[in-house]
C-alpha cells in the first residue's frame, strides 16, 4: 500500500495507473469494464496487473467526472429556472442538503 521512504498521501505508480486510466475510459466507454473484462483490453500485463490491485482507483477515476458533469448540469438547471423563488423551496433544499431545519 506504501512504498518505503515516501509520505502516506503521495500515490503509488498502481493508484496513479488506476485512476488514469480509469479517467481514460469514462471518456471512451458507457460502461465501466468489470474486474474480469481488464486483460482483455489490450494493455500491457503490468498495467493489467496494476489497475486489477487498484480496481477501487480505477472506478473513482471513471466515476468522478461523469459525477462532476451531473452535478454542474444539476445546478445550472437550478439556477437557471425559477425554482429558488419560494423560501419554502429554499428551506427545504437546505434542510435535504444538510439535516438542518431553518
Amino acid at each position: 500500500m506504501f512504498e518505503e521512504g515516501k509520505p502516506w498521501w503521495v500515490p503509488t505508480g498502481a493508484e496513479v495507473h488506476a485512476a488514469g486510466y480509469g479517467l481514460f475510459n469514462s471518456a471512451t466507454k458507457i460502461k465501466i469494464p468489470t474486474w474480469d473484462e481488464i486483460p482483455k483490453l489490450g494493455y500491457s500485463p503490468q498495467l493489467v496487473q496494476d489497475i486489477q490491485e487498484k480496481y477501487h482507483y480505477f472506478g473513482a477515476g471513471f466515476y468522478i467526472p461523469r459525477v462532476f458533469i451531473a452535478a454542474v448540469i444539476g445546478i445550472r438547471f437550478l439556477l437557471v429556472t425559477d425554482i429558488f423563488n419560494s423560501e419554502d423551496t429554499v428551506k427545504t433544499a437546505f434542510n435535504l442538503l444538510f439535516g438542518l431545519s431553518l
